[in-house]
């Protein structure tokens, strides 16, 4: 589970230092990357004495409730990124939703998946890896066009198909 879990927290730090400093000079040395690089060292070391799965769903949810409360932040000064910053929210609240379903209910899924023929649906668990990478591609978007505006580069959102990405003209 430690392979598992821990990833999530180091990119997760990774991202949430990537959307608080979005707007901070490049040679800034702001007390930002020490915080979050700190949290992610707690997390980890905390992690391997409790191998606590609520400790880590926890550690974990602080930091996706700060990329969606910065995402809103930036969503708020720029409406056309409003719309990615909502399917972001949208992917990780209901790919947390279907992972504590998945959690609290896991054996009697486990039972019905046996007895149905349509039982991989149901397999919440990976329903939750995808949501929340969808979720994460998302953000790196939201990101990017945030880093972008600031620098004052032109760019332009277009879609492939139902995603979005970033051009730079």
């Amino acid at each position: 589970m430690l392979l598992d879990e821990l990833p999530m927290i180091y990119t997760g730090c990774a991202f949430t230092y990537a959307i608080t400093c979005h707007d901070v000079p490049a040679n800034d040395d702001s007390a930002s990357k020490y915080v979050i690089s700190l949290y992610a060292v707690l997390v980890t070391v905390l992690y391997l004495f409790c191998q606590n799965p609520v400790f880590h769903q926890v550690a974990y949810g602080i930091l996706v409730f700060k990329l969606v409360f910065d995402g809103w932040k930036i969503s708020k000064k720029c409406s056309e990124l409003r719309s990615i910053h909502l399917l972001t929210m949208f992917c990780y609240g209901l790919g947390f939703t279907l992972w504590n379903i998945d959690n609290l209910f896991c054996q009697s899924l486990r039972e019905t998946r046996g007895r149905i023929s349509i039982g991989p649906v149901l397999q919440l668990h990976s329903w939750w890896h995808f949501f929340t990478a969808y979720g994460t591609y998302l953000h790196i978007v939201l990101s990017t066009c945030a880093r972008q505006r600031y620098l004052k580069r032109n760019f332009s959102v277009k879609m492939f198909g139902f995603h979005p990405y970033v051009q730079l003209d």
